[in-house]
């Protein structure tokens, strides 16, 4: 059988839940938590237009800028395979939750603001 996720919200969906568990064959595996908000894409859109603005600001491409502002945020660790050493951020904006990820965005924002004097306005995506 393929993954499933369900989002139980109500008395009747947890019902309807019950019987389609009650209806597999065993062993299968179960895993229950807390509904996640992932980020979203008018957040995720916002933050690109923000790196493309500080990359043409500064002339480092909006990849190298999010790399940096990753380990600005959230810290840095460093890995090394064969030899090669490389300093990276700790975690990826991509499996952030949507206030976390509002916490990261907003924190570039300030920098970029601030620091590069570039920012957004409201109705920008």
């Amino acid at each position: 059988m393929n993954e499933k996720t369900f989002r139980i919200e109500d008395d009747l969906q947890r019902h309807r839940l019950q019987q389609f568990i009650g209806s597999r064959k065993l062993p299968f595996q179960v895993d229950l938590g807390d509904i996640r908000e992932q980020r979203t894409i008018p957040q995720n859109s916002r933050l690109w237009a923000l790196h493309q603005l500080a990359a043409s600001a500064t002339g480092y491409a909006p990849d190298e800028l999010h790399e940096l502002m990753l380990c600005k945020f959230f810290g840095t660790k460093e890995i090394e395979v064969a030899g090669i050493k490389r300093t990276v951020p700790l975690k990826r904006s991509s499996t952030r939750e949507k206030s976390e990820f509002r916490e990261f965005l907003d924190s570039v924002e300030n920098f970029y603001a601030s620091e590069l004097g570039v920012w957004l306005g409201n109705e920008a995506a």
